[in-house]
């Protein structure tokens, strides 16, 4: 019998579904369009060494909860990715976005974070269909003129306080995610665990007096969950034997994971499972660091850290 909980989730998609139809009524998919500054602009949380401890903790700290789904721009009536492409699941948000730069009072570029209400799984489904009924969680906001210029005036703090008075909470498919002051790293601890126990990916730590950036940025630190796990690698996968886009598969939990980020002299083995030599990485014990398992049990940010030469298969 199906539980309460679900019967409710379920009801509350379908009445989602139909709204984010209205919303996205008369809109055509969006084309693909040149816009300046994004193809050399990635998360600036993505920039290494950007991952947050209590060694780099910024000095004027907030924190925003981190969603867990797929970035998302706003800008110039269309929502792309962080690579410039079409997020065409995220449309029937445009509206509500519309009515927000309006109430700014000029062209905007708005920074948030695309989620179906049903994870993380189901936002990636919704990408790739390219319809969905999620959320859009607006954690930041700069005119487009100080964008295409790449000159930003207000600090973070200042840029915040102006969303806040301008965003309508009534709004279905946009929300605001309002900064938490964290002076010490020990609070920011504590409020990562909150996120972590409501579901969320984790928090991103920010400099409050800092400038908007462009491009890569070392003002934004992501504080995650991060597990470790030893298994055996059961096989290598090659696609048109291009090395940099090589997959190790691992078995862990009773299902075979993919694993494509590692260091580059364990990549360097691979060349040997290729070429059919036993002394590859097929077989071998890995560490693999990841930041949470997805709705299905897949592993989410799953890399290898380093060999275990000191363990074989079946030691725990």
């Amino acid at each position: 019998m199906a539980k309460f909980g679900d019967i409710a989730r379920r009801v509350v998609n379908r009445i989602a579904g139909r709204h984010a139809d209205q919303e996205r009524r008369g809109r055509q998919p969006q084309e693909l369009m040149v816009i300046p500054g994004m193809p050399s602009a990635p998360e600036p949380c993505l920039l290494p060494g950007c991952h947050w401890s209590p060694e780099t903790h910024p000095r004027n700290a907030i924190a925003q909860v981190k969603m867990n789904g797929i970035r998302a721009i706003s800008l110039q009536k269309q929502i792309v990715t962080r690579q410039a492409l079409p997020f065409d699941a995220a449309i029937h948000c445009l509206p509500a976005l519309d009515r927000l730069e309006r109430r700014f009072g000029c062209e905007m570029v708005f920074d948030g974070e695309y989620q179906e209400m049903e994870g993380f799984d189901a936002t990636m489904s919704a990408f790739k269909r390219g319809e969905g009924a999620g959320f859009f969680y607006l954690f930041d906001a700069v005119p487009y003129a100080e964008w295409k210029a790449n000159r930003f005036t207000m600090t973070l703090e200042d840029r915040l306080a102006v969303i806040a008075s301008l965003v309508d909470e009534e709004e279905t498919f946009l929300t605001f995610l309002p900064p938490v002051p964290a002076p010490t790293a020990e609070k920011a601890m504590e409020l990562a665990g909150g996120a972590w126990a409501r579901g969320a990916e984790g928090l991103v730590v920010k400099d409050a007096k800092s400038l908007y950036y462009r491009g890569r940025s070392r003002e934004w630190q992501k504080l995650k969950r991060a597990e470790s796990i030893d298994v055996v690698v059961v096989d290598v996968v090659v696609p048109e034997n291009d090395l940099a886009r090589a997959v190790a598969l691992v078995r862990w939990n009773g299902r075979v994971h993919k694993v494509a980020a590692m260091p580059a002299d364990i990549r360097k083995m691979i060349w040997r499972d290729i070429n059919g030599r036993t002394d590859g990485l097929t077989g071998r014990i890995v560490e693999v660091e990841f930041e949470d398992r997805t709705e299905t049990g897949a592993l989410k940010g799953a890399k290898i850290t380093r060999l275990r030469e000191d363990k074989t298969e079946g030691e725990d």
